[in-house]
């Protein structure tokens, strides 16, 4: 099994969403940036990384962000997840 990749959300003093098979946990940060508690975690049927398409010169370009929204679909119900940078792995 390989380990997960991880996604940085910068809102409300950032999250890491880390991403695998077929389960996501998410671990707020705490003010020095390191990982802190688990917040959430759960696991998905169906998961989709989006990539910046926008071509607005203070965004991104395409394929330097992804996973800068993630959406996640377990059972009936989706979940979306706003992020805008991946971290190495």
């Amino acid at each position: 099994m390989s380990p997960p990749t991880s996604y940085f959300i910068h809102d409300n003093g950032g999250y890491v969403v880390d991403v695998s098979a077929n389960r996501v946990v998410v671990i707020r940060l705490d003010p020095n940036k390191n990982r802190g508690e688990i917040i959430y975690e759960t696991e998905y049927d169906q998961i989709w990384l989006g990539d910046n398409l926008l071509s607005d010169p203070n965004y991104l370009p395409r394929g330097r962000a992804k996973g800068n929204s993630i959406l996640l679909k377990s059972g009936e119900y989706y979940q979306f997840e706003a992020s805008n940078d991946k971290q190495s792995t």
